[in-house]
């Protein structure tokens, strides 16, 4: 064996013993969780995304829900690190007790419930609701204060709010009661929808100043026996953020670029027969509704979802349909009459009567939990600009509508 070889030999041994260390660093690195957070109408919840099974303990004390895990790992608090939940705020972890120990700040009074959802650990922060006092009605309100007080609506019928904000607008919707809602931009228009029926008294949108005039252009109700379904033309180049405070929904339209707070996840399922379908997987699902788009003139496949945030991050493009992106909901453009969506407890799942078209090269990357996802052909905006573009007209259309 020659110098050369002995030192070649050298090398390939402390390349491997390098590789060796390097796996056995990445082993033993903490896994990173994905910590999913929303608030809901009696209770805050944060969901710890978990990957495999771990074991917990919760419990508050003196202002401070206290989680402690028994193995260390980082969580990603996402937007919860930034803005506060009505009930959870102020998230921190720190290794301790032999794993990790995660506090949030909650309220007076707030009680703590938890589960497992598969190998997902789901916190809640309770605080029952207190009835609020009714408020005193002047007998007789100076004219400027009558003006700065919320329009009275008919009986029977919802009274839309808008306001500014920073490069924004926010219309609210004061529903009484939960309702699930779906919301998207769909060439110029901004649907909004919600699973009960109700009338929406839009005078408050009437009486606002240019900035809201300048992205909003024209609300338009349509027709629907179990829905309340309204579409707006709105400015191109803005984003949605869909909300909700107890049952009040709001939608706000801004320059910025944002996504749902808890983007829902797509997966392939094979099923008897080997036949493929997608499915995906959510809680307080709305009524399946079918609505047709005077715009376009197809007809979609709507699912509204009442736990806010959980919306369809980008664009998907199939062989047999599109899921249209969604600030909050689930939107279905079929492509083939032979495609199928249905709703269940824990989710929506979409195929056809021969099963669907689904490459395996399709899927080529994965959601935070890591299940196998059938990605587009390459990832797309909230609202996809390009897709505004009516196919009939070649224009874009002068949007206005409201969120």
């Amino acid at each position: 064996m020659t110098g050369f070889d002995r030192i070649g030999l050298r090398l390939a041994a402390a390349g491997l013993a390098l590789l060796a260390l390097v796996s056995t660093a990445l082993a033993q690195a903490p896994e990173r969780v994905t910590v999913r957070s929303a608030d809901h109408p009696d209770f805050s919840r944060a969901v710890f995304d978990f990957t495999r099974t771990i074991q917990y303990r919760a419990a508050i004390d003196g202002g401070r829900l206290t989680v402690h895990f028994d193995r260390p790992f980082t969580p990603l608090f996402g937007p919860l690190a930034d803005r506060p939940l009505d009930r959870l705020a102020a998230p921190s972890a720190r290794v301790g007790d032999g794993g990790m120990v995660v506090q949030f700040t909650v309220p007076a009074g707030a009680s703590v419930r938890h589960f497992r959802s598969g190998k997902r650990v789901v916190i809640d922060a309770v605080v029952a609701a207190v009835p609020a006092e009714p408020t005193p009605t002047p007998a007789a309100p100076a004219a400027n204060v009558e003006e700065e007080r919320p329009l009275p609506s008919a009986a029977g019928t919802l009274a839309v709010q808008v306001r500014e904000v920073d490069n924004g607008v926010v219309l609210g919707f004061p529903w009484a009661e939960p309702v699930a809602a779906a919301m998207f931009v769909r060439a110029g228009h901004l649907w909004v929808i919600f699973d009960r029926p109700a009338s929406l008294d839009h005078r408050a949108l009437g009486r606002a100043g240019n900035t809201v005039a300048d992205r909003i252009r024209s609300a338009e109700p349509q027709e629907h026996p179990d829905a309340t379904i309204w579409r707006y033309r709105v400015r191109p180049n803005q984003s949605l953020v869909a909300a909700r405070r107890g049952t009040h929904w709001q939608v706000t339209l801004q320059d910025e670029l944002g996504y749902p707070s808890e983007p829902l996840e797509v997966s392939r399922r094979i099923v008897a027969g080997g036949i493929s379908q997608l499915f995906i997987g959510a809680e307080e699902l709305g009524a399946h509704l079918r609505v047709t788009d005077p715009a376009v003139g197809d007809r979609l496949s709507i699912v509204p979802i009442a736990d806010p945030g959980r919306g369809m991050a980008e664009r998907r493009r199939y062989a047999q349909f599109v899921l249209l992106a969604t600030a909050q909901g689930v939107a279905v453009q079929p492509v083939s009459d032979q495609v199928t969506v249905s709703r269940f407890t824990d989710g929506i799942t979409i195929d056809g009567k021969a099963g669907l078209a689904l490459s395996r090269s399709a899927l080529d990357r994965r959601v935070s939990i890591g299940d196998p996802v059938l990605a587009p052909d390459e990832p797309t905006r909230l609202i996809d600009f390009a897709a505004w573009r009516l196919p009939e007209v070649g224009l874009f259309p002068t949007a206005r509508e409201w969120l």
